[in-house]
């Protein structure tokens, strides 16, 4: 997640979904993804790229990471059987543009 800068279009997050450090499967799941930034929230909905070894990704807009600053990033995991499951927390940084 190194080099994202403010404003960057189409930055790819492939995120692995992990409880405790551990993989979560994400057989039968959806993922919404949970995006902070200062006082800013938002949600976006991940595309689950590998179910079993709970691998999922996020493509970002500008508008997403429009502000240079340190990011968190959690999943929300929403089984079928209506459980529901957050992950650990990932942060990254983004930069400035001249």
């Amino acid at each position: 997640m190194a080099g994202i800068k403010a404003g960057d279009k189409g930055t790819v997050l492939s995120l692995p979904i992990t409880d405790d450090g551990a993989a979560v499967s994400l057989t039968g799941a959806s993922v919404t993804i949970v995006i902070k930034q200062g006082a800013r929230r938002f949600t976006k909905t991940a595309s689950i790229t590998d179910a079993a070894g709970g691998l999922c990704e996020l493509a970002l807009t500008g508008e997403d990471v429009a502000n240079p600053g340190s990011y968190s990033v959690q999943a929300v995991v929403s089984m079928q059987n209506g459980n529901e499951f957050a992950s650990d927390i990932v942060k990254f940084s983004v930069g400035g543009r001249i």
